[in-house]
């Protein structure tokens, strides 16, 4: 049994080193006690990414193989839960609660083997406890943005931006048409080799349909309203801001349905939610929101979807200059 995000529609480039000292740390010759890597590093470099592709690469070696968003201690519960309903689905049918169905899936991993838990963008280590204090066997790996506190639990890999040639190389893998090595070169620099900017900057690319040289001067021409806005955060995120205050700009002027779909998704947990939630917020009843979500995500990918809105405080206001609107369409939802 594997569950793992949605099939992955990005490029994964580079890594090899970093894949290679996981596979070391959590090899085949650990499995009969429990191994636990921590991947850290700043919003955007691919903690998630990196996981997951550890994760695609060794699945014939584990069984199962689950995905825990581990932003809270809820969201671990839930998905404890629902392993539960996969491996014993008489306990929801005898209306066993989601804490029972959890500590039942604590109880079923105690007791086994040979399975990976990947928990990806953990906070506080301490709300693990409850979950890895018992266990003395299997494969865990957690993402998380802070560095401390993890020495008593795991060994720890510090994951940093890509190297120059493998960032172009994501360019090269996302950016359609045809493309010059050396203008990806100069892209790549200009947004540090952080992978989640890459990945935006690709997709303004792809959809505006304008060449690298004219976005790069774009994104040089006036980036003080970014890092006004931003001035408490770090470079990665002033980086983001940039590149999201045009694409934020460009999608309002060409679709504004799906500026706000996007604006009320940010206040959402980056989960799956069913499309017939949206109905509600479908002002003009001839543009379905399928229409709208289309083009909304046509200006994101896979990494830079509600998560990326929801780290960025700056992303967050510029979508939302009127709290009451938005709050009113939530509702509603």
């Amino acid at each position: 049994m594997v569950r793992l995000p949605e099939a992955r529609d990005r490029a994964f480039v580079g890594r090899r080193g970093e894949l290679d000292r996981l596979h070391h740390t959590l090899g085949p010759g650990g499995r009969d006690h429990l191994m636990v890597q921590v991947v850290n590093g700043l919003g955007g470099v691919g903690k998630s990414a990196l996981a997951l592709e550890y994760a695609r690469k060794h699945r014939e070696a584990y069984q199962p193989v689950l995905w825990i968003p581990a932003e809270t201690p809820m969201s671990i519960t839930t998905a404890l839960a629902a392993l539960a309903d996969d491996l014993h689905p008489l306990l929801r049918q005898a209306d066993a609660s989601l804490a029972e169905r959890a500590n039942w899936a604590k109880g079923w991993l105690q007791c086994h083997t040979g399975w990976l838990l990947i928990l990806d963008n953990a906070g506080d280590p301490s709300d693990l406890d409850g979950l890895l204090g018992p266990l003395d066997s299997g494969h865990v790996l957690i993402t998380t943005r802070h560095a401390g506190g993890w020495d008593r639990l795991a060994g720890r890999l510090a994951l940093d931006v890509l190297p120059e040639d493998a960032a172009v190389e994501l360019l090269g893998a996302l950016v359609e048409g045809e493309t010059q090595a050396g203008d990806l070169s100069g892209l790549a620099a200009e947004l540090g080799c952080l992978p989640l900017a890459l990945e935006q900057a690709a997709a303004y690319l792809n959809q505006v349909q304008i060449d690298v040289d004219r976005y790069l001067s774009m994104l040089r021409e006036a980036p003080g309203e970014a890092f006004a806005t931003t001035a408490r955060r770090g470079e990665h995120e002033r980086t983001i801001a940039r590149v999201w205050q045009h694409t934020l700009r460009a999608m309002n002027q060409e679709n504004p349905h799906a500026t706000h779909l996007l604006r009320v998704l940010a206040w959402f947990a980056p989960d799956n939610l069913p499309r017939t939630l949206l109905a509600p917020i479908r002002e003009d009843t001839s543009k379905p929101s399928r229409h709208w979500l289309r083009r909304m995500l046509g200006w994101t990918l896979p990494y830079a979807r509600r998560r990326l809105v929801q780290r960025i405080d700056w992303v967050r206001r510029a979508l939302t200059p009127d709290v009451g609107h938005t709050r009113h369409w939530i509702l509603r939802i």
